[in-house]
C-alpha cells in the first residue's frame, strides 16, 4: 500500500509497509538523513548516505538535477529516483531479494523535475567482495543457491542489471540481495539479451578473480545462453 502526494512542487510516494514510526514531514525527514548521515558515495550525478533516525537505520540517495536535455528526455524515459523505485517493486514481484523501499521524494517546478531522493532501509550484510575477503574466499552453498535463483529469474525475464559488480550484491543471513537498480532494463530481442547478459556475467566474474574457487563456483550457476 502506498501513500502518494502530488503537488506542483513535489511528488511523494511512501511505501506504508516500511513507513518509519512517527514519520510526518517527508522533506524534513530526508533532510535529517542527509544532515546526519555517513557519506557512502558521491558523484556528479548522485550522493549516497547511511543514516539513523529515531533508532532505525536507512540509506538515502540523492539524484542531482542535470542539464536541460536530460530534463526533457526524462519525461519519456523516467527520471531521477523513479526508475530505481519502480525496479525495486518489479524485482520484488519476481521474487528477487532487493532493497527494502521506504519512500520516493521528487522536487518539482511545475512539471520540471529537480532533485529527487530514494530512501530504503539499511541492509544488514556485506557486499560479496567484502564477504569473500572476510571468509578466505569461502561461499556457502546456501548463498550460491540464492545467486543461482537470482540469475535464473533474470534469464527468464530477460533482465539486465546494467551495473552488476561486487558492490551491488549484498550477502546477508537470509541470502544475497541485489541493489543499485538505476540501470535495470529489459532486453526484448533474444540476441541482444544474450549478448548483454554474457557481458555482465564476464564483468561480474572478473571482479571475483581474487577468489578463484568462488569465481569458478559462481560461473557454474549462470544459466546457459541458447
Amino acid at each position: 500500500m502506498f501513500s502518494v502526494t502530488n503537488r506542483w512542487n513535489r511528488h511523494v510516494s511512501v511505501y506504508e509497509d516500511n513507513r518509519p514510526d512517527g514519520l510526518a514531514d517527508v522533506p524534513a525527514f530526508v533532510t535529517e538523513l542527509f544532515d546526519a548521515g555517513e557519506l557512502i558515495k558521491a558523484s556528479k550525478r548522485s550522493t549516497l548516505v547511511r543514516s539513523q533516525w529515531r533508532g532505525e537505520r536507512f540509506v538515502a540517495k540523492c539524484y542531482k538535477t542535470r542539464k536541460m536535455r536530460y530534463l526533457i528526455n526524462s519525461f519519456v524515459r523516467g527520471r531521477g529516483s523513479l526508475p530505481a523505485w519502480n525496479n525495486i517493486f518489479l524485482l520484488r514481484r519476481l521474487g528477487i531479494r532487493t532493497l527494502e523501499p521506504v519512500l520516493l521524494l521528487e522536487q518539482r517546478f511545475f512539471r520540471f523535475p529537480g532533485e529527487s531522493f530514494l530512501v530504503t532501509r539499511e541492509i544488514e550484510g556485506e557486499n560479496i567482495s567484502v564477504y569473500l575477503q572476510q571468509r578466505g574466499g569461502d561461499l556457502p552453498d546456501e548463498q550460491l543457491a540464492g545467486l543461482r535463483d537470482m540469475f535464473e529469474v533474470f534469464y527468464a525475464a530477460r533482465l539486465i542489471h546494467g551495473d552488476l559488480n561486487e558492490d551491488n550484491i549484498m550477502i546477508t543471513a537470509d541470502g544475497p540481495v541485489l541493489i543499485d537498480l538505476d540501470k535495470l532494463s529489459t532486453a526484448r530481442d533474444p540476441a541482444d539479451f544474450a549478448s548483454r547478459f554474457e557481458a555482465e556475467k564476464v564483468r561480474f566474474l572478473r571482479k571475483l578473480s581474487p577468489w578463484p574457487a568462488a569465481m569458478e563456483r559462481v560461473a557454474g550457476i549462470f544459466p546457459p545462453l541458447g
